[in-house]
């Protein structure tokens, strides 16, 4: 392989990931600031009414209503980029209230899925028969990542 081969190819690879990093919100990529923790929200949500968060996690359903959807997640920690990372390490449940219709086919259980958004309050609901404190996060960016894991 000659020279200017070698560099046409890193050229088009290096494009390649910048493109594919640019497309991601740059509220998903990077944290607010002063964001919530999730054990902090998720242990007393109404005292972190109206603060930010970015978390994310495994869809565990989909909730269509009249004008929003409710889409239930099973927490996971982050990796640099915001995604959820492949492990069985999980503070808990959350829900995010989204605008609109979400096809649960598409948000389909098993899907990592993170969040840029504002804890709106808690809400008491049950996981089988035990009952749990759900912290509702209104949805400002979501992001939905590929199955293939890129």
């Amino acid at each position: 392989m000659t020279r200017s081969a070698f560099v046409a190819g890193a050229a088009v690879v290096l494009a390649a990931v910048i493109t594919g990093c640019s497309s991601l919100p740059g509220e998903i990529r990077n944290p607010p600031r002063d964001a919530v923790a999730f054990h902090e929200g998720a242990s007393d949500p109404d005292a972190f009414k109206g603060e930010e968060v970015r978390w994310g996690g495994e869809i565990i359903g989909v909730d269509n209503r009249d004008s929003k959807s409710w889409i239930e997640v099973l927490q996971r920690p982050l990796d640099v980029d915001g995604r959820p990372l492949d492990t069985d390490r999980t503070g808990g449940r959350f829900v995010v209230r989204v605008d609109g219709f979400l096809d649960p086919a598409v948000y389909a259980e098993g899907r990592d899925l993170t969040v840029h958004g504002t804890i709106e309050r808690g809400a008491e609901g049950a996981i089988g028969n035990q009952p749990y404190l759900y912290t509702i996060i209104d949805a400002e960016t979501t992001y939905l990542w590929d199955r293939d894991g890129d």
